[in-house]
């Protein structure tokens, strides 16, 4: 009976011990939602057997080891967060070329972000905070939320990174980033810039607050100039924070990960 189960639901119980091995033989599953538990061990490899899926929710678990290799090319939501999950994140999600969300914050991944995830052209958000992430931008097509927050990204900002116009939400903060904000980053469509507590120099972009910012993190790096005059026409920066130190420090101390899909939500929605 189990074998035409398509839906396993089980978010936010008390659910202890293992992700049984035999998952890999529901083949008719379409969602894993396993949300919220008290799960522990490696996430099998055999649910990449399962080829229909389409959702998979293993976030707030105490699982670990390596994320496996996922065939399901339907594959839309990808939530594995707030785990301790190791390792690299696998070169085969380039593959999922159905994907939309992929949630990896909150683990201890490392190395690299593998180029090939540029092959999930549909991706829209891609979350990877609170990790020991290296250097590795890429240049997605489609994505409107990208969190570095907490890794170890080092160097400058990439300037491709500030031709974008899609995104809604990018945060890099508390990692090594040096140089400057880029100054033709598109700002227009822009609700949540996260930069603090990196080591940036240079003047804040003037145009910073053209249009809709309403949260905005730029404290604790070396920053100088005036206060952009943007800012008078950002009625929905709720909170800002100006110390006005010489180097000036503008910040405001609010995170965005836990509203960041309200935020792409109320974007899709408009």
């Amino acid at each position: 009976m189990l074998r035409s189960l398509e839906e396993l639901s089980l978010n936010d119980n008390s659910l202890t011990g293992h992700i049984p091995n035999s998952i890999g033989n529901i083949t008719n599953l379409t969602k894993v939602l396993l949300s919220s538990n008290r799960l522990i061990g490696v996430i099998p490899n055999s649910i990449g057997n399962l080829r229909k899926l389409v959702q998979v929710e293993l976030d707030e678990n105490e699982l670990t080891g390596p994320i496996p290799r996922l065939s399901s090319l339907m594959i839309e939501n990808l939530d594995l967060s707030s785990n301790s999950l190791s390792g690299v994140i696998p070169s085969s999600i380039g593959n999922l070329t159905n994907l939309y969300f992929l949630y990896l914050y909150d683990n201890k991944l490392s190395g690299c972000i593998p180029p090939e995830l540029v092959g999930a052209r549909d991706l829209l958000a891609l979350q990877i905070s609170t990790n020991l992430i290296t250097d590795c931008f890429a240049n997605y097509t489609n994505l409107k939320i990208l969190t570095f927050g907490v890794n170890q990204f080092s160097g400058l900002i990439p300037p491709e990174l500030g031709k974008r116009t899609a995104f809604v939400a990018l945060s890099l903060y508390m990692n090594n980033l040096v140089g400057s904000i880029p100054q033709h980053m598109n700002f227009t469509k822009m609700k949540d810039f996260q930069v603090a507590e990196n080591m940036l120099t240079g003047p804040l972009p003037h145009d910073i607050c053209v249009s809709g910012l309403e949260r905005l993190g730029a404290g604790n790096n070396f920053f100088s100039g005036p206060v952009p005059k943007s800012f008078k026409n950002c009625s929905s920066l709720y909170k800002v924070r100006d110390t006005n130190l010489i180097p000036i420090r503008v910040g405001i101390r609010v995170r965005f990960i836990n509203g960041s899909k309200q935020l792409l939500e109320r974007e899709t929605d408009g």
